[in-house]
């Protein structure tokens, strides 16, 4: 995944321009509560990674209550803290472009282009170090809540493998795959092995 480096601070890296710019369509109310969101969540994770550079102990899981912001829970997550430093001097960049919205200086207006793919970007940014899918509340797109990609490559198995074990599986969106070259007898390989997906 490449670099967030670009002139503008709305050009996405990775899956960026690919997926529709759907925040857009959620209307002013809704979207002023989203952008409040990022703004915020962005912001503590700054806080963090500046405590966590001036040597202070702090939590890599936290619990994310997307309030009346989004359409789903998110709950506990684990910070990916390399990738958020990846990121860090993006995620300061645009969480200034949109300081004055989320604090109610200026206007927000879905039909503010700039604005829109300044919030698209950040909730990606933010989708990447948290390592969950963020939807805002009334977008047409996935709902909010844990993403799990896993992908396990080996040249042999000879007991049992399973991608994903999981006791329960609730609101997520889970992607397993399995590449192997030989299953020896009395091998087995799961792609999926859940509980309760409840």
């Amino acid at each position: 995944m490449a670099n967030y480096k670009s002139a503008s601070p709305y050009q996405e890296f990775g899956r960026a321009l690919a997926e529709p710019l759907t925040i857009a369509s959620i209307g002013a109310v809704a979207l002023t509560e989203g952008i409040r969101f990022l703004y915020g969540q962005a912001t503590d994770l700054l806080r963090r990674m500046r405590a966590r550079r001036e040597g202070e102990a702090v939590e890599g899981e936290v619990f994310v209550d997307g309030g009346n912001a989004l359409d789903g829970p998110i709950g506990m997550v684990q910070i990916d803290y390399a990738r958020a430093t990846e990121q860090n001097e993006s995620i300061r960049e645009l969480s200034r472009s949109l300081s004055e919205y989320a604090e109610g200086i200026e206007p927000i207006d879905p039909e503010n282009a700039t604005l829109v793919q300044s919030a698209h970007a950040l909730r990606q940014l933010l989708e990447t170090v948290y390592g969950r899918r963020i939807t805002l509340r009334g977008e047409n797109r996935e709902r909010s809540g844990a993403k799990v990609d896993v992908e396990i490559t080996a040249v042999q198995v000879d007991g049992y493998v399973a991608a994903v074990r999981a006791k329960r599986v609730g609101n997520v969106d889970v992607s397993a795959r399995m590449r192997v070259d030989t299953v020896n007898a009395g091998g087995e390989t799961v792609g999926l092995d859940v509980d309760d997906l409840g």
